[in-house]
């Protein structure tokens, strides 16, 4: 795997990390959890990004 390729995975798993955290953030803000929702949002984007490569892999 080349740089280029690396970089281009990483930027859809920021990209995929990023839509999770203003998604959870606009629509579930109201719901009272431990830490910031935000975060959690950006953990479920990054898995869903993490899992559209490897998918796209196979």
């Amino acid at each position: 795997m080349n740089d280029k390729k690396v970089f281009g995975s990483l930027r859809v798993v920021a990209g995929c990390s990023l839509v999770g955290a203003i998604v959870f953030g606009a629509f579930f803000s109201w719901v009272d959890v431990p830490g910031d929702v935000r975060s959690y949002g950006a953990l479920l984007g990054a898995a869903a990004g993490v899992y559209a490569k490897v998918a796209h892999l196979l």
